[in-house]
């Protein structure tokens, strides 16, 4: 089940994806069209054998595409993709999201600060379906889905194999620690109407369904909104099987494909006057909002020193959330103050020096905050966190009061995965109390010498000892050992396993 530290309350925007387009940005658009029909075209001929077959296809192919890239009167469409990259952007460089303050906060197309913001997303937008293959792919798949019948390999069973491959790509992207943006594709949708959103876990159950963990941002989440979106999936049928944030009357998921993302720099310096600083109706209070967590600020002296202004506070639209611990990597110190604490669980877990600070990330990712806040996150990190010091490939979970050593890949799992496990210096976890190991460890034995035993008796000598027998090598019964490790008597933890190498039977 892995799922990448990614809080959409926090890594996505809080304004939906909902805009208005001027005449040179639907013109901007419209001019992407000739270039992608040509490729689009030939990549569907590429699954037509017969040449005559296709050489009737390819007009009306091109007809049908240039149908739909049309754009329509409508002057409201979609920043999917310009708003899953910029995000991602941030995230990967560490630097805070400007995300606005409530559904409605889009940054306007012209005057102030916010222009530089809905330029950025404008131009990634353009990227996506450029650089990113977006368009020309979905304007491909719209194709196989709509004009070629299955009888010549296409319609939703082609998107169904295209998808299983898709589905391989994007959990290599997820193992790796990258979230990955991907373009949706629906029945019943022209190409424009079609969705990007980026993904950041799935689960995998085995059986030709699982699902993925999304940032969709046509379901902005509020911030204190911590839950995630998911898209469900079935390969099973003949047909993908699917469910998504973004579905609506009169069309389903068909088919989805990983984005050539790349990433670009974000401008920095955003987020204070965009989103930064909250101030909600119940609460006079004034409060910054960094790596998932809500911190008071004392006054306009302080808000000062944190490179806002008063007018740079701004109303979200829900109502004050509890109070919400950093969220898991983030680096945080107190403006007047010189320790840096990473966060893992909630939990403070102080870096001991810059060596230290450039392992998990360096200055740049170290977010500022006001004076005398930080005090509010101590104590032991969240149930069901997993730990692991730098240097020291045991894994803890933390239950209870006390952190205990998983000693196997199943139990790991059990918690979320290896992607789960969080890392911190070297020596911090001798302050949180240790239970018993999962499973216990048991007894230490010694091992038998079962050197020149056949394998009959090897065996029963290895069990009787405690230890699970391995025989490597081929040999027929009476195939004497001829190496073991560990070696003979050697202290061992009973239950290991002891692997002996035959000699051939001749």
């Amino acid at each position: 089940m892995p799922t990448l530290a990614w809080r959409s309350d926090v890594d996505g925007f809080a304004f939906s994806n909902s805009w208005s387009l001027d005449t040179t940005e639907r013109a901007g658009l419209a001019a992407l069209a000739p270039g992608v029909i040509p490729a689009a075209v030939g990549a569907v001929g590429l699954i037509i054998p017969d040449p005559i077959t296709l050489a009737v296809l390819a007009g009306t192919l091109t007809v049908a595409a240039q149908g739909y890239l049309a754009l329509g009167p409508s002057p409201a469409i979609g920043l999917c993709g310009g708003m899953a990259y910029t995000s991602l952007d941030h995230w990967r460089a560490k630097t805070p999201l400007p995300r606005g303050a409530n559904a409605g906060d889009q940054p306007a197309r012209a005057g102030g600060a916010p222009t530089t913001l809905r330029n950025v997303i404008w131009q990634r937008l353009l990227d996506s379906l450029t650089f990113g293959g977006v368009l020309q792919r979905t304007l491909e798949w719209s194709l196989l889905l709509n004009q070629i019948p299955a009888w010549l390999g296409g319609g939703a069973g082609r998107l169904l194999s295209n998808t299983r491959t898709e589905w391989s790509v994007l959990k290599s992207h997820i193992d790796a620690g990258q979230p990955w943006p991907i373009g949706l594709i629906y029945s019943g949708r022209d190409v424009w109407d079609q969705h990007q959103v980026l993904v950041y876990g799935y689960e995998d159950n085995g059986d030709g369904t699982g699902l993925m963990r999304v940032y969709d941002p046509n379901s902005p989440h509020q911030y204190g909104e911590t839950g995630d979106d998911v898209i469900t999936l079935n390969f099973n049928g003949s047909a993908l099987v699917a469910t998504s944030p973004s579905d609506q009357p009169g069309g389903t998921l068909v088919g989805f494909f990983c984005s050539d993302y790349a990433f670009t720099p974000p401008p920095p310096g955003l987020a204070p006057g965009y989103g930064q600083f909250l101030r909600w109706t119940s609460d006079p209070r004034t409060f910054m909002v960094a790596e998932g967590a809500r911190l008071p600020v004392s006054g306009t002296t302080e808000l000062a020193a944190l490179g806002a202004t008063p007018a740079d506070v701004r109303m979200p639209g829900v109502a004050l959330p509890a109070g919400l611990r950093p969220r898991n990597g983030a680096l945080l110190r107190e403006r007047s103050a010189a320790p840096v604490f990473l966060y893992a669980g909630g939990a403070p877990f102080q870096i001991p020096d810059p060596d230290w600070l450039m392992r998990f990330g360096g200055w740049e990712a170290v977010r500022v905050v006001p004076d005398a806040t930080l005090a509010a996150f101590t104590g032991l990190p969240a149930q069901g966190t997993l730990l692991r010091e730098w240097s020291d490939a045991r894994i803890y979970v933390i239950q209870g009061s006390q952190r205990q050593w998983l000693r196997t890949g199943t139990g790991v799992a059990q918690f979320g995965g290896f992607q789960a496990v969080r890392v911190v210096p070297d020596g911090a976890l001798a302050a949180l109390p240790e239970g018993p190991a999962i499973p216990p460890v048991r007894p230490s034995a010694i091992v038998p010498d079962v050197r020149g035993q056949v394998r009959r008796d090897a065996d029963k000598a290895v069990r009787s000892a405690g230890f699970v027998p391995q025989f490597l090598g081929r040999g027929g019964p009476l195939a004497e050992v001829a190496t073991q490790n560990p070696a003979a008597g050697a202290s061992a933890e009973q239950g290991s396993i002891v692997r002996m190498t035959l000699r051939i039977d001749i």
